[in-house]
């Protein structure tokens, strides 16, 4: 029954197409972050070098739930490709020289587990119980902002190492990314119609929590930004803030959550593993584990968990220096 919608809907794209432009029409199954394979419609014209996508596993569902017809579900699908088509090459010749990529990679923080044969064939770094990947961001007028993950092939085309991805991307993370620290209470405040978020260059850190010691750590577009954690000035103001050590919680890929130290360890470890399974969306689980950032030794490490030892947060401005001496 899948397999039938699925061709209908691309019937139905080839038909919107059909006479108008010269097109290939193809279905892709595309494994994106913790393994989780989508299928998507992706229609190229022959004379551009990029094509979009559009995943259709949600139309999918909807269609065999009941909840929409597959004629409906061809024609969003069919428009909104449409909407997308680009009307001149976009330029990638910036992504084949290291030069013009070195200020771009940047840091992402995933789950080692669910990844496990993704990294197969991309540059990475154990960073606990996690893995460190790399990517580029970037933004086009006609398709927009988009990200490139870094694979191995892509290393050895521009000559570099794996120690040379990380030396740039911990900088550029921090530059181009930026922090965010924002009270638990306010980001509620946000998602119920509150004051909206603040979109300005910089790091920003709030640290006004009031009787509710709970913090969120992303970064400016809070896409990717459980980094913002792994740097040794963001979690000395925040240990500060909370006059001591504190707790960090893998909330997604997009943030985390952190605590000051009540003692709940083994309580807090059993709700990251229940929201995880029950609340998260399938790609954004970053953890299951809990981790704990010393104030006296300057350290993050999994509760609980000796065997995956200890990470000492960066230093930007030392990483800043070596990059650019």
């Amino acid at each position: 029954m899948k397999s039938e919608n699925l061709n209908a809907i691309v019937k139905a794209v080839e038909e919107v197409f059909e006479g108008k432009r010269d097109v290939e029409v193809t279905v892709q199954t595309v494994e994106k972050n913790n393994g989780v394979v989508l299928t998507g419609i992706m229609v190229k014209e022959k004379t551009m070098n990029v094509a979009p996508t559009v995943y259709v596993d949600g139309f999918l569902t909807a269609i065999e739930n009941g909840e929409m017809e597959v004629e409906d579900a061809a024609f969003k699908v069919a428009h909104a490709i449409e909407e997308g088509m680009p009307s001149h090459e976009v330029r990638v010749d910036w992504y084949t020289k290291w030069e013009t990529v070195r200020d771009k990679v940047q840091l992402r923080l995933v789950n080692a587990h669910k990844n496990e044969q993704r990294l197969a064939d991309m540059p990475h770094r154990a960073l606990l119980d996690m893995q460190l990947i790399y990517c580029c961001d970037f933004e086009d007028s006609q398709i927009g902002k988009g990200s490139i993950t870094v694979h191995d092939s892509h290393m050895k085309q521009w000559g570099v190492t794996e120690e040379d991805l990380y030396e740039a991307a911990r900088v550029n993370t921090r530059r181009v990314s930026q922090v965010r620290v924002i009270p638990m209470e306010k980001v509620l405040m946000e998602l119920m119609g509150g004051p909206g978020r603040d979109d300005d260059e910089g790091d920003k850190f709030d640290f006004d929590y009031g009787c509710f010691p709970m913090l969120i750590v992303t970064n400016r577009s809070r896409v990717y930004g459980a980094c913002g954690i792994l740097y040794e000035d963001v979690c000395k103001k925040i240990s500060e803030a909370f006059d001591g050590d504190f707790f960090i919680l893998p909330s997604s890929v997009h943030e985390v959550i952190v605590l000051k130290n009540e003692g709940r360890g083994d309580e807090l470890l059993e709700m990251v593993k229940e929201v995880n399974a029950t609340q998260v969306d399938p790609q954004d689980v970053l953890s299951d584990a809990v981790y704990y950032y010393d104030a006296k030794s300057g350290t993050i490490r999994a509760y609980g968990d000796e065997t995956v030892g200890k990470f000492e947060p960066l230093c930007n401005e030392a990483a800043a220096a070596e990059v650019g001496a």
